[in-house]
């Protein structure tokens, strides 16, 4: 499989869609300094996502969401750095298939409104 990775400042839940699409080199340096980026992995000819990361060391914040080829987010991930920058605190985790197809209207079908 091939998977294409992209970087951007922010992630769009209702479009599933990066926001303003940023290189490698700029997310590194986003990195660097602590600012919010997301890495988007892609198959080509898929139009879900894979997965997004969304990463921001500033707000001592790391997570994950996976999606399945009907777009419906399927794996969230929330952890938070703690004192040591090389320890994370696993807030929550849900994972599995959403059960039945998704309501109409939710900004994401995969864990329904309010989740970010």
């Amino acid at each position: 499989m091939v998977v294409e990775v992209g970087y951007a400042q922010g992630w769009d839940p209702e479009a599933r869609a990066p926001w303003r699409p940023i290189s490698a080199r700029e997310a590194r340096e986003r990195d660097v300094t602590g600012l919010p980026y997301v890495v988007v992995y892609r198959e080509p000819g898929r139009e879900a996502p894979l997965e997004v990361r969304l990463v921001s060391w500033r707000d001592h914040y790391v997570g994950l969401w996976v999606y399945d080829a009907q777009g419906r987010r399927t794996y969230d991930l929330d952890m938070r750095v703690l004192d040591a920058p090389s320890r994370l605190l696993r807030r929550y985790i849900c994972d599995g298939p959403p059960a039945g197809p998704p309501p109409a209207g939710l900004a994401d079908p995969g864990r329904g409104a309010g989740k970010p």
